[in-house]
């Protein structure tokens, strides 16, 4: 009846895009903004779950639209959300668009676990090294060449940086084809697992079936690797070896907002920079003293890292300031001084006690090869329980896809 007297003033489609978040919708927004000028009086839908299948959303928007004067009708429902039930009826038909889509998930999370399993690539394979080839990867041997290069140099020594430096300069080119290398993409290519051979999995993650917000997976050690159905790059070894030198240099620091950043940083090459500690609780760094003139040799000393970024105590003292009270006044020292005193503190502890050491270290070597063993048989019957679980698990999920798990349950119950 309402159609005499009514004519379309315009249509929202939103094709493709989930329902569970209105702000991803963009036709969906441009039809409240338009509702809150007045364009319209009725809006039409053809089921609550093609409005939103959010609960939440659901609920206060139609909400919203009923202080503006607009109600809101599901054809297939027969809902008007401006009848004395109809809010109540929305709410039960909007629960259920939002467990049809968390079940939605649910499959797309067990097809994911059962694509895992069998190796499937995700993505374009659009990585340097590798054409994407029938589904699978072939290596490129002219890029191959450029990754065999990155391993090898930051498998000598040079840091991430002096890497990316080197390609430059020899004119390497990237996967865009540029010759600019920084550490950022020598990085990025260490880290990638493809290059040994393996599939990598669980790098991101949704953090749920509502919002759909996609984070990152900061926790390497719970990616999930698949052995891959082509040839590797490197070697298995060379790639473990890059990465413990590349998870050695990172450092986690925690933020006045609760979060935590990883830095990389060099550790020291100094062996007293890395032990020596001010009274203070700062670490010290070593510095030149002073150039020998008769042989040309550089003298090193340490100095209370704090000391040297605040005024000096004495220049404080010199000129009233009492704005840092804290400052450090620790005085440097020499390192010779340093290796004087601990050869001479080596020699009073080793005097007469070389055997008892050697002894002591054989038999720590001795219970270390021990422990190891009863360790690795330990952590390989913990994997294979693992591998039962997740096959469990993935059988549960697909009896869960399927209904068999609930009509299971039932006849169970009965």
């Amino acid at each position: 009846m309402w159609f005499s007297n009514s004519y379309l003033v315009e249509r929202y489609l939103d094709e493709g895009i989930t329902g569970t978040l209105a702000a991803k919708r963009p036709e969906f927004v441009r039809m409240l903004e338009d509702a809150k000028e007045g364009r319209f009086d009725l809006i039409v839908t053809r089921e609550v779950c093609r409005f939103a299948r959010n609960t939440v959303d659901t609920l206060s928007i139609t909400r919203e639209l009923k202080n503006y004067g607009i109600e809101v009708y599901f054809v297939s429902d027969n809902i008007w959300t401006m009848d004395g039930d109809g809010e109540l009826r929305l709410s039960i038909m909007a629960t259920l668009a939002q467990e049809e889509s968390r079940k939605i998930s649910e499959r797309v999370l067990a097809g994911q676990a059962i694509s895992r399993e069998n190796g499937v690539l995700y993505g374009t394979g659009n990585i340097i090294g590798y054409d994407r080839i029938n589904g699978n990867y072939v290596i490129n041997q002219e890029q191959a060449e450029t990754i065999r290069l990155i391993f090898e140099l930051y498998a000598s020594g040079m840091g991430m940086t002096r890497v990316a430096n080197e390609l430059t300069a020899r004119g390497r080119l990237d996967g865009a084809g540029n010759k600019v290398w920084n550490a950022v993409k020598v990085s990025r290519t260490i880290r990638n697992a493809t290059y040994k051979g393996y599939i990598c999995y669980n790098k991101s993650r949704v953090n749920n079936y509502l919002e759909k917000k996609r984070i990152k997976n900061l926790d390497e050690d719970s990616f999930i690797l698949k052995k891959g159905n082509f040839e590797p790059i490197v070697s298995e070894e060379l790639w473990d070896y890059c990465n413990q030198l590349r998870k050695r240099k990172i450092k986690e620091y925690d933020l006045l907002d609760g979060e935590t950043r990883r830095l990389g940083y060099n550790n020291p090459k100094a062996v007293w920079a890395q032990k020596l500690k001010c009274r203070c609780g700062a670490h010290c760094k070593r510095y030149k003293w002073r150039v020998k003139q008769s042989t040309g040799e550089v003298v090193y000393g340490y100095q209370c890292y704090s000391r040297t970024r605040s005024p000096a105590k004495s220049y404080l003292q010199a000129h009233g300031v009492s704005a840092f009270p804290e400052v450090c006044d620790a005085l440097s020292i020499c390192e010779w001084k340093l290796e004087l005193m601990a050869t001479i503190i080596f020699r009073q502890v080793l005097s007469g006690g070389e055997k008892a050491i050697v002894l002591a270290c054989n038999m720590l070597s001795k219970f270390s090869d021990i422990n190891n063993e009863k360790r690795d048989k330990q952590l390989l019957s913990l994997k294979n329980k693992q591998l039962q679980l997740e096959k469990r698990r993935v059988r549960y999920l697909d009896m869960y896809a399927d209904g068999d798990l609930t009509n299971l349950l039932i006849h169970n119950r009965f």
